[in-house]
């Protein structure tokens, strides 16, 4: 069975310098796909420059309801 992770935040600083080892993590766990959910602009963009990097990783464009007012 093929999973897909369809809520991470593998752009965040505490991932820093361990997204190889996380991705490879999750393909021991038969997480095939992993979905970097962007929460501020910024925070997109990192997403989806992360995203570019792996085959494997989509990064989507959001803005978390605590930010809506920024």
């Amino acid at each position: 069975m093929e999973l897909v992770d369809t809520h991470c935040h593998l752009q965040f600083d505490g991932f820093s310098g361990r997204i190889d080892d996380v991705i490879a993590s999750a393909a021991e766990a038969q997480v095939r796909r992993l979905i970097c959910v962007g929460t501020t602009l910024d925070d997109s963009r990192k997403a989806l420059a992360l995203a570019k990097n792996y085959d494997n990783v989509w990064g989507t464009i959001g803005v978390h309801q605590h930010d809506a007012g920024k």
